[in-house]
């Protein structure tokens, strides 16, 4: 079987949203902060109220479309920001940049943080 992107994405999301669904309080504030430094989509998995400020910046510097997952309490101007830059720096390396720009537009209006 060949691994493919969306395949390790599967496999990550599976088994992050099992073990940290299982784990106490305090692992899953350190077991998050280390996995959103890799992938900061799986902000997505982690519960809200173990989402803190420095949790959600960090996934936004790692992946700008985690803003998605960001509480709206959380949405700071600055976060959002942090989101745009990263987007535009990964824009540089995509291979369909295009679409990822369009991603990023949906989920502004999504948030609605344009009209």
């Amino acid at each position: 079987m060949e691994i493919t992107q969306n395949t390790e994405k599967d496999w990550l999301e599976t088994n992050f949203k099992y073990i940290i669904n299982n784990l106490l309080e305090n692992d899953k504030k350190q077991l998050s902060f280390h996995a959103i430094k890799q992938h900061g989509i799986l902000l997505e998995y982690v519960p809200d109220k173990i989402k803190t400020p420095e949790l959600c910046i960090e996934a936004v510097k790692q992946n700008g479309l985690a803003l998605e997952f960001v509480p709206e309490k959380l949405r700071t101007e600055k976060l959002c920001i942090e989101a745009i830059n990263q987007v535009e720096k990964t824009m540089k390396t995509a291979t369909n940049p295009r679409e990822l720009c369009l991603n990023m537009v949906e989920l502004i209006k999504k948030l609605k943080l344009i009209k």
